[in-house]
């Protein structure tokens, strides 16, 4: 059984169920996260938190587009 949780929209995705709102808040929450982290670390010293906290924004957004394409539903 499959879960349809977003809708495809162009090259994006839209949430659909209860489940993809929060999968997508989630997301958003964590990125905004990381920006502040990331801004507090480039104000104290630059250092190599700082790499880090630039690639979790890209895996956020990775996870985010991998799932929303395993639970949309196919045409």
């Amino acid at each position: 059984m499959k879960y349809i949780w977003f809708k495809s929209f162009g090259f994006s995705y839209i949430p659909t169920h209860i489940i993809g709102c929060l999968i997508t808040l989630l997301a958003l929450l964590l990125d905004v996260w990381g920006i502040y982290w990331c801004a507090i670390e480039l104000r104290l010293d630059g250092s190599l938190l700082i790499v880090v906290y630039s690639m979790f924004f890209s895996m956020v957004a990775s996870w985010w587009k991998w799932i929303a394409e395993k639970t949309t539903a196919t045409k």
